[in-house]
């Protein structure tokens, strides 16, 4: 992806929310699609994730947040809970069992250093996994991202 520059190229920053107050289903996972209008690139600057535990309904399991472009999860940032645990992200803090990359601070660097980018043909994808719960997850799921809005793709 690359960006036009120039007169009538706009820019600018914007927080969109995109959070869920559904019932996630056991075995089930929740994907949120972020798709900027055609002409349009999103850089990720920020972003905020929170998910409180799931009320335990038949032992400790993993639950998962990833974002991903295209179904891919590489050099992207997963995040893994066992149930009875929130899962947090944000401004490089972070709240879970377990995450990929392992050190907060490179996970930071990928969520604000401008790696990750969409348009409208390659939307971004944030997704919660509760395939390997046996309870239902009630609670919301909290999907906050800051985007860098760049006008024009090349």
């Amino acid at each position: 992806m690359g960006f036009y520059s120039g007169a009538g190229i706009t820019r600018g920053m914007e927080v969109l929310d995109y959070s869920q107050t559904g019932v996630v289903a056991a075995g089930a996972t929740e994907t949120v699609t972020i798709q900027p209008p055609p002409g349009i690139i999103y850089v990720l600057r920020n972003l905020y994730f929170h998910v409180r535990a799931i009320t335990l309904g038949g032992g400790l399991v993993n639950h998962y947040f990833y974002c991903r472009n295209n179904g891919s999860i590489s050099n992207y940032i997963i995040m893994t809970s066992k149930d009875d645990t929130q899962m947090l992200f944000y401004n490089g803090e972070i709240t879970a069992d377990s995450s990929s990359p392992s050190t907060t601070s490179e996970i930071f660097n990928i969520a604000t250093d401008g790696r990750i980018k969409c348009d409208y043909n390659t939307p971004l994808e944030l997704v919660y996994d509760n395939t390997e719960s046996a309870a239902n997850q009630t609670n919301t799921r909290s999907y906050f991202i800051t985007v860098e809005k760049v006008g024009r793709l090349i």
